[in-house]
C-alpha cells in the first residue's frame, strides 16, 4: 500500500492575528485497500485552530486543546481517523483546516502531516 497525504495553504502567507485555511488529501495510491487510516497533522507551533472538517462525514477529527488555546509552544498532532481507504482518488478523503496565526508570531511555517494505515 502506498498512501499520500498532500496539502495547500490559502493565503500562502497570513499576518499575526490573521486567519488562514489549509487542506490535507489522504489518498491510497494502491496496489490494495487500507483499513484503520489514521492522519497525523503535526501542527506548527504559533497557530490556534478555530476548526476542521472532512469530506467524508464518517471521519473522526480530534483537536487538542493545545491547538485552541493561544499558547504557542503547546505540543499539538491533529488526529483524523479516516478508516478505510479504497484505491484511487476518487476515495480520497479531503480535510480542511481553518486556524488563526497568534499575535507575535514571526517566520515560516512547515506543516507536517503523515499517514499511516493496516494493509488489508
Amino acid at each position: 500500500i502506498t498512501t499520500n497525504p498532500a496539502s495547500t495553504a490559502t493565503p500562502a502567507t497570513a499576518a499575526p492575528n490573521s486567519t488562514f485555511t489549509y487542506t490535507i488529501v489522504a489518498r491510497n495510491d494502491g496496489p490494495s485497500s487500507a483499513t484503520t487510516v489514521r492522519v497525523t497533522d503535526n501542527l506548527p507551533d504559533g497557530i490556534r485552530i478555530i476548526s476542521a472538517t472532512s469530506s467524508d462525514g464518517t471521519d473522526t477529527i480530534t483537536i487538542p486543546a493545545s491547538a485552541q488555546d493561544t499558547t504557542a509552544a503547546n505540543p499539538d498532532d491533529l488526529i483524523i481517523e479516516v478508516g478505510n481507504l479504497d484505491v484511487g482518488s476518487a476515495n480520497q478523503t479531503t480535510i480542511t483546516i481553518v486556524g488563526v496565526v497568534l499575535p507575535g508570531t514571526t517566520g515560516t511555517f512547515t506543516n507536517v502531516a503523515t499517514i499511516a494505515a493496516t494493509d488489508t
